[in-house]
This record gives C-alpha cells, structure tokens and sequence, in this order.
C-alpha cells in the first residue's frame, strides 16, 4: 500500500518540473516577443497560474493527509518503524513538490511584473516620441501663424496700407474698413484669452 502510495505521489513530479519549466521559458519569452504575439503570452501566463493552483491544492491535501498519517493518534496496522520511514518519504516527495510550486509560483509572479514593467517603458517611449512630434509641429505653426495673420490681413478685401490702385492712399477714410477689421480681430483675440484663463484652459 505504502508503495502505491510513493508512486502515485512521484508520478506528480515530473509534471511539478516542466510546470516550472514553463514559467522558465514565459520569463524568457517576456524580453523577446513582438507586441502582436503579446496576447498569447498573456493566454499562457494565465493557463500556467491556473496549472499551479491546481497542482498546489492536490500536493497540500496530500500532504495534510500524510501529516495526518504520521501523528501519534493515527493508529496503524504496519509495525511501528515501516510506515513512519514510508511517510516521512512520501511527505519529503510532497514538500519538494510543494517548494518547486512556490518557486513557479515567485517566477511567475516576476515574469509578469516584468511583462508590465515593459509595457510601461514601451508606452513611456511612444509618449516621448508623441511629444517630441506635437512639439515639432507646434514649432511650425508658431512659424506660420504670423505668417498667414499677415497674408490674411493683407489679402482682405479693402484697402490695404501699400495697396497701389485708384484710391486716395492719402486719405485716411480709405483705410478705415482695414482699421475697423484689425480692431475686431484683435477684440475678438483678447476676449478669447481671457475667456481662455479664466476657465484655466490657457
């Protein structure tokens, strides 16, 4: 019995070292796969968690079974010194089992950590490289925005101050209708920018 016992309990072990094993190899995966095959590192990482949880609720209730076993109340039928040498290999099998678990476990734990500790790096350099491209184009338009003020004013419709035509270029009731514009665009412009700080949007 006791030998069907230890077998059934060593059969456990192989399966305990590839799951570790596998956690070896997903912490490796970690620094080599591309962001598209990232999902699949995910499906993994989750069938292993649960692959570990199952294999530690068996290897404990074994193992609180054997502990059981090996107490002074437990009264057994086999002379006194061969099922306590049995036991005690039996529970040596269920608590290296029990430590490689918890390894798999840690591992796991550090593997995923380490997944989410790229992902934060990788997203940090995307915002940098966002910035630094907001920030060139908000160069450029701070070039041009002067530039196509100055264009806009000058290609309106009304008499503009260097314009060469049939008008009166010394009166000053020519250049009325550019002065009204100019006024309102700069109106418009400070009620916006108040309107813009006050609401702290600016």
């Amino acid at each position: 019995a006791y030998f069907i016992m230890d077998l059934e309990t060593e059969n456990f072990v192989p399966h305990v070292n590839s799951l570790l094993d596998e956690v070896d190899a997903l912490e490796n995966l970690v620094y080599v796969l591309s962001v598209s095959e990232r999902n699949d590192l995910l499906r993994r990482m989750a069938m292993c968690r649960r692959r570990i949880a199952s294999f530690h609720q068996v290897t404990w209730q074994k193992k609180a079974m054997f502990q059981q076993l090996k107490s002074p109340k437990c009264v057994m039928e086999a002379p006194e010194s061969l099922p306590e040498v049995y036991v005690q290999d039996i529970l040596d099998t269920l608590n290296f089992m029990t430590t490689r678990l918890k390894l798999a476990r840690e591992f796991l734990d550090g593997a995923q950590t380490t997944y989410l500790a790229r992902i934060s790096v990788e997203s940090a350099d995307l915002s940098s490289e966002i910035e630094g491209r907001m920030n060139t184009m908000s160069t450029v338009a701070t070039i041009f925005v002067p530039l196509t003020t100055i264009t806009g004013m000058w290609g309106m419709n009304v008499v503009v101050p260097g314009q060469v035509n049939e008008f009166d270029e010394s009166s000053f009731k020519t250049y009325v209708p550019f002065i009204l514009i100019c006024g309102g665009m700069l109106g418009v412009s400070i009620i916006l920018t108040y309107y813009l700080r006050k609401y702290a949007m600016l």
